[in-house]
């Protein structure tokens, strides 16, 4: 992630992600994981993703981060605030021959949210 997403060599997905994997938008092989992550990337320039837990057992590899970027342009129907964010993730990932086939990812979305200004703090 920080090899890929941070430094923006997404060309390495590639290498990583089977082409039987499936993105939540229906996309297959590494564009499919990478098309959820292109909006973020493209609103936070500065985005960088730390991870924070590394676990891996038998086929499947958990991984905790956090990232943090600073909104300078429109994400979704959100025009650029200007603000410093941070996001909380996990994804549990699935391999085959040392490829991901799936990803069940869990973020912290109301937080996201309430950065934005789109809900209440409260």
């Amino acid at each position: 992630m920080e090899e890929i997403l941070t430094k923006k060599k997404t060309a390495l997905l590639k290498d990583i992600v089977a082409a039987e994997y499936t993105g939540p938008g229906g996309k297959k092989g590494h564009e499919g994981l990478l098309e959820p992550v292109k909006p973020l990337i493209a609103a936070f320039p500065d985005i960088e993703w730390k991870i924070l837990d590394l676990i891996g057992e038998g086929d499947k590899v958990l991984v905790r981060w956090k990232w943090t970027g600073t909104h300078t342009a429109q994400f979704n129907t959100y025009a650029a605030t200007g603000k410093t964010f941070t996001n909380d993730g996990m994804a549990l990932f699935e391999l085959k021959n040392g490829k991901i086939i799936s990803a069940n990812t869990i973020t912290d979305r109301l937080g996201f949210l309430q950065q934005m200004g789109a809900v209440p703090e409260n």
